[in-house]
């Protein structure tokens, strides 16, 4: 399953994901998937077309101002 815009710092400790930032495109195993619904494999064939993943991607600055 491929899926646009996956935000790689959320994935869940040992998920099988990949996030290419310049395409904006990633895979997340079905495994993984399912586990994060708590789906059957049949839920997963049923609802998996209605799974949308988003990037959120969050920056930290810091700034040091002196007067001499």
């Amino acid at each position: 399953m491929n899926l646009a815009g996956i935000a790689a710092p959320a994935q869940p400790a040992g998920a099988s994901l990949t996030f290419d930032e310049k395409t904006g495109t990633g895979f997340v195993d079905k495994a993984d998937v399912q586990h994060a619904f708590g789906w059957t494999a049949a839920m997963m064939q049923e609802n998996a077309r209605h799974v949308a993943v988003t990037s959120i991607r969050e920056e930290r600055y810091a700034a040091t101002c002196s007067f001499v």
